[in-house]
């Protein structure tokens, strides 16, 4: 859906922010930081989709597993998360959320403020354009010379 929003509103950018809920899945952090990972070899979001795939069986070995999948080392994924490379990371991002009361997951921001509606395309472009409308467009001053 929020690939769509993308395609149809020209401009508008996604910023993807970690919120693990270790308290629904014990390898929540985890499977961030393999997401992480990922993002470091350019792989972001194939890995986002494969860990939202597979949350309800999420394990050390299918993380590893999904990395191999992708063509990641396994091992290299292993040492980042023993070593804990990107908990600061996915530490931060869940700061940020609790600083702006997330408490679950998806929650949108558009323009920094809270969406709180339905989670459709019409919905969402509405609000997007809405949130544009708020803003002025700076134009150039066009100087002509007869």
């Amino acid at each position: 859906m929020i690939t769509q929003i993308l395609r149809r509103h020209a401009g508008v950018r996604q910023a993807f922010r970690h919120f693990p809920l270790v308290s629904i899945h014990d390898l929540a952090k985890l499977a961030a930081e393999t997401a992480e990972f990922a993002a470091h070899r350019g792989g972001f979001w194939p890995m986002h989709k494969a860990l939202m795939a597979q949350s309800a069986r999420l394990s050390i070995p299918l993380l590893l597993r999904l990395a191999s999948e992708r063509g990641l080392s396994p091992d290299a994924l292993q040492d980042a998360l023993f070593s804990g490379r990107f908990a600061a990371k996915v530490g931060h991002d869940f700061a940020r959320g609790m600083l702006k009361s997330v408490d679950g997951t998806p929650t949108l921001f558009i323009n920094g403020k809270r969406y709180v509606g339905p989670m459709t395309i019409g919905a969402l472009g509405a609000a997007v354009d809405a949130a544009r409308g708020s803003t002025i467009p700076v134009k150039p001053r066009l100087r002509v010379v007869a």
